[in-house]
């Protein structure tokens, strides 16, 4: 996250009740993930958040 910033850390997430077979076929996964990399692009290019892959690094509990 920039130093100069004094936005929070938000946590978001896809939550799904079940597991993906290893060959679920990766473009349907894309389905779900491409979605969210396109609002945060787009949030990041307005200046509406200036960081968000550090928290995805981080994982969710």
């Amino acid at each position: 996250m920039s130093y100069e910033s004094s936005a929070q850390p938000i946590k978001i997430g896809y939550l799904m009740d079940f597991l993906l077979s290893e060959d679920f076929p990766q473009h349907y996964r894309d389905d779900l993930t491409l979605p969210f990399d396109m609002v945060f692009e787009d949030a990041m290019a307005k200046g509406l958040i200036d960081a968000y892959q550090e928290l995805v690094d981080e994982g969710c509990s």
